[in-house]
């Protein structure tokens, strides 16, 4: 595990990744705000405190398996949150976001829309500063490791080129009416499940690993968006947008 060390702190450095990622698709939420509507700036608080409740869960997960973790609370700072504490961070600030868009009566197409774009340039970010390999390849862009012999499918720029393209046409889409919202949450499953077919297959449930999972259900809720803005009234909200 590689650390960051100032003086006597230490932080994980995957955790400084996270946070700058967190910080540049934050700015690039900003930005893209700026442009389309500055008067949404304000979502940007809703978005930072899901963040942090979502990192603040995912980080005290380990105390649900590990109760003795109480009584030194410096323990819990150093101890990484758990896969499971990942996902009820993420349920906790999908919860809280819902309840702030109904207490606040903020147009949900209005945040899903900036929410998606900021999301999207933050996996970009990160996966041109993270290299991932998959399976074997004969291909001449493949990355060797180890032994030159063999190359891998650099993932994090199959990642990089799709969702380049992907903000490029979110970019180009009318913001307000939930157009950047269902074209980045299903352009990011069909990415997802396009690239697991060249990582390799750790672990299946009913014949999919968890990240073909994933891009199903991106591509469930994206469809569904999409429907709800095309069937209901899309195009007059579009018409207003304008």
């Amino acid at each position: 595990m590689e650390v960051f060390q100032l003086g006597s702190f230490q932080i994980r450095s995957d955790w400084v990744y996270l946070i700058i990622t967190i910080a540049l698709g934050m700015t690039a939420t900003k930005l893209y705000l700026k442009k389309k509507a500055p008067s949404d700036l304000p979502y940007l608080d809703v978005f930072g405190n899901a963040i942090l409740l979502a990192f603040v869960l995912w980080k005290l997960s380990p105390i649900i398996t590990q109760p003795d973790l109480l009584i030194n609370p410096f323990v819990i700072l150093v101890t990484p949150g758990t896969p499971n504490g990942l996902s009820i961070g993420i349920l906790g600030a999908v919860i809280y976001g819902a309840l702030t868009i109904q207490k606040k009566k903020l147009p949900w197409r209005k945040v899903l829309d900036a929410l998606l774009f900021g999301s999207m340039c933050a996996i970009f970010i990160y996966s041109i500063t993270h290299w991932r390999y998959g399976t074997q390849t004969m291909m001449p862009w493949g990355i060797s490791l180890s032994d030159s012999a063999y190359r891998y499918h650099p993932i994090n720029v199959y990642q990089a080129l799709l969702l380049g393209i992907l903000i490029g046409r979110a970019y180009m889409k009318p913001y307000g009416i939930g157009k950047v919202a269902y074209t980045g949450i299903i352009g990011i499953g069909i990415s997802t499940l396009a690239i697991s077919l060249v990582m390799p297959k750790l672990a299946s449930w009913y014949g999919l690993t968890a990240s073909q999972w994933y891009s199903i259900i991106l591509l469930g809720v994206g469809l569904w968006i999409y429907f709800i803005v095309n069937l209901k009234g899309g195009q007059v909200h579009e018409s207003r947008a304008d």
